[in-house]
């Protein structure tokens, strides 16, 4: 569908890409998710895109998920001993 000047309202590669890279960028890239699930749709609906800010918002809030489900994988793994003062699950 596209608005009235005759951008289709879709979400392009790039924006999928850019979420997708700031997902890999340790510990800030989470921030830098948040901050764009945040800012972006709203910048989209008031262009005129309400698809397209929908889609930015899955896309955001699945990396955000798979970010700290990394970032707390590594922390169980390699980070988290006793010594480091949190409970682990590994033996």
């Amino acid at each position: 569908m596209a608005n009235g000047q005759g951008q289709v309202d879709k979400l392009e590669g790039k924006w999928k890409a850019i979420i997708w890279i700031a997902t890999l960028i340790p510990v800030i890239g989470i921030v830098l998710n948040i901050l764009m699930t945040m800012v972006m749709p709203a910048k989209f609906k008031k262009e005129g895109f309400p698809n397209k800010a929908k889609e930015f918002n899955k896309h955001g809030w699945i990396a955000f998920g798979v970010a700290v489900l990394i970032n707390g994988i590594g922390y169980l793994l390699f980070g988290g001993g006793e010594e480091a003062g949190a409970a682990t699950l590994l033996p």
